[in-house]
């Protein structure tokens, strides 16, 4: 045979030769070849772009499912062991596996303190890193922050009725005397009666006189009917919907007083003839007052004839910017008749327009040497309302007069 005819024979034996691989071999080796899936994509299998096959590989593939035999599914992997259950599993191995120790090599083998202090891992010391870092973020953001200013406490006492000031002055009695001397006594130990060259006759009901306090004590009924506060700003009045006129007994306790209304004719000065208006404002005064008895306030006709203690006046009323004039107050210290006047106060305080109210306005005056004869007092404030687009008013509050020794 030539050479080139043996080459032949040889390559058509190797041929032969070759083991012919079958469809399960086939499907076998695939199936080593495919990746092992872990935990994850086993959970969440990815999935997978479709691909445009053309229909002579599609065939192939049909023939090969066909031909394909039950494949059993391939066991899962266990899930990885995390660091520390590696630690602990190796820690429990080298434990089985340490031979017993005797009492010298146990102490022996025993750690030291510095021994016994656990390396930090770099998870641990990121952590504190971390914590670190946000504290002092945290630290500078608190400190930028700007501070809410400290305000300084007032050692000033917020104004109080002078009334009150003499009252808490007067101390309650342990033990009440069982003569009417006895209360005299009392009544000149408090007072100082005779120090002042003050007439006491005999006749008097010493024992009344003193419980009725009547110096330093408020001689007004209701002084405060609203209960409004002068050391607060009165409240404001609400104008959605505008506030309605209501009657003035049903806004406080009013007992003691006599109240009236006066209106006041419509200033049309200003409005030119034949001009309608539709809103013209018109004012009013509220008026209430009061006649005050002086002996049944216990003071006694000898100390106003002799004597003659002062008599102090005071008011407070809202700063309501209604009108230049809101407020009137009238005073008049009468006879025994009612009718002769000894001393009489009239103001009429101006108040400008412009700016914010104030809060409120207070009226003051003191009574001296009015002479011989007083037994009563007038007492007649006025208050200005305004009627336009509702009802507005202007509140009076803290009304006082009292008697008062001198020194």
């Amino acid at each position: 045979m030539t050479a080139p005819e043996l080459e032949k024979s040889k390559v058509t034996t190797q041929e032969h030769e070759k083991p012919k691989v079958t469809a399960q071999d086939q499907e076998k080796s695939k199936e080593h070849e495919m990746p092992k899936m872990t935990d994850q994509k086993q959970d969440k299998p990815a999935v997978k772009p479709r691909m445009i096959i053309p229909e002579q590989e599609k065939s192939k593939e049909a023939a090969q499912v066909q031909e394909k035999p039950n494949v059993t599914v391939p066991k899962l992997e266990k899930p990885k062991a995390t660091s520390q259950e590696q630690e602990k599993s190796t820690g429990t191995t080298q434990e089985q596996e340490k031979p017993k120790m005797s009492s010298q090599e146990q102490e022996k083998s025993e750690p030291t303190a510095q021994e016994l202090e656990k390396p930090i891992t770099p998870v641990q010391e990121h952590d504190q890193l971390t914590m670190t870092v946000f504290e002092q973020e945290k630290h500078t953001e608190t400190s930028l922050r700007p501070k809410p200013p400290k305000f300084k406490k007032s050692t000033q006492e917020p104004q109080r009725n002078p009334v009150q000031n003499f009252i808490d002055l007067t101390p309650p009695v342990e033990k009440e005397p069982e003569t009417a001397q006895g209360w005299l006594e009392l009544f000149e130990k408090e007072w100082g009666l005779r120090g002042r060259a003050i007439i006491l006759p005999d006749n008097a009901n010493w024992k009344e006189i003193y419980k009725k306090k009547p110096f330093g004590r408020n001689l007004l009924k209701s002084p405060n009917p609203e209960g409004l506060s002068t050391t607060q700003p009165p409240p404001k009045e609400e104008f959605d919907p505008p506030p309605e006129k209501k009657p003035l007994e049903t806004l406080g306790d009013f007992s003691g007083w006599q109240i009236s209304t006066e209106d006041i004719p419509v200033d049309r000065s200003n409005v030119p003839p034949g001009v309608v208006v539709c809103y013209l404002p018109e004012y009013s005064w509220c008026v209430k007052e009061q006649l005050l008895d002086l002996s049944s306030e216990g003071l006694w006709p000898e100390l106003l004839d002799s004597y003659q203690p002062d008599i102090y006046v005071l008011d407070w009323y809202e700063d309501s910017k209604l009108h230049k004039y809101v407020y009137e107050l009238h005073v008049k210290l009468l006879a025994d008749d009612k009718k002769t006047i000894l001393a009489q106060l009239d103001l009429t305080p101006e108040n400008a327009m412009s700016g914010e109210p104030k809060g409120w306005n207070m009226v003051s005056h003191i009574f001296k040497s009015y002479g011989s004869g007083l037994r009563y007092i007038h007492f007649l404030h006025k208050s200005k309302d305004l009627s336009v687009l509702g009802f507005h008013r202007t509140r009076v509050a803290d009304s006082t007069l009292f008697a008062q020794l001198r020194g």
